[in-house]
């Protein structure tokens, strides 16, 4: 994200529906914070309709991660537009209310707190975003499972072990056929000659 100068937030005495305190040079984070909290909850459904599309256990548990980190990346940027514009984000967007818990694959990693972490990748990049992921998270987010404080992490999650796995060169690239490909170059001449 660029650097914006000075973001302030909303003062009282500002209409709900101004953002007179808002400095221009911010309205890049404005249309970036509502658009990216948009996605996120439209990914979400994407996301629901894939779990009612499979049973696989594996890709379910994949979703239920899912679902929790997303969950985070929603919350942020909520949090954000809250304290750029004053607006309660879950008051102005009617967005649909499918719990997490919902989900049986979900409850392990809330169980974990990965719904109350907010993790920094980048050592250059959203060196502030620790300015608004704090405090206590909402009661409907936590939804009684795995604490309430939220945490902003200042380095990326521990990640597993890397598998050692010898490569598969066809894998990404098959591999051909000459008489396949003789063929297909003879049809493009024919059809070529006959323009």
């Amino acid at each position: 994200m660029r650097e914006l100068g000075t973001i302030r937030p909303h003062k009282k005495e500002c209409a709900q529906s101004s953002i007179c305190c808002i400095p221009r040079t911010c309205s890049y984070a404005l249309t970036d914070c509502r658009l990216s909290f948009l996605l996120e909850n439209g990914a979400r459904t994407q996301k629901l309709r894939v779990y009612e599309m499979t049973d696989n256990p594996s890709a379910r548990m994949m979703l239920g991660y899912l679902f929790v980190r997303g969950g985070v990346h929603a919350l942020a940027y909520a949090k954000a537009l809250e304290t750029l514009t004053g607006v309660e984000m879950s008051k102005m967007l009617p967005i649909p209310n499918i719990a997490n818990k919902t989900f049986p694959e979900a409850r392990k990693f809330m169980e974990q707190g990965s719904h109350l972490k907010l993790y920094r990748f980048s050592p250059e990049d959203y060196k502030e975003a620790g300015l608004i992921w704090n405090g206590t998270a909402p009661e409907a987010y936590t939804e009684g499972i795995g604490g309430t404080q939220l945490e902003f992490v200042d380095a990326p999650p521990a990640g597993g072990n890397l598998a050692n796995l010898a490569g598969i060169a066809s894998s990404f690239a098959p591999n051909y056929v000459p008489e396949e490909i003789m063929e297909i170059a003879t049809k493009l001449y024919q059809k070529a000659k006959n323009l």
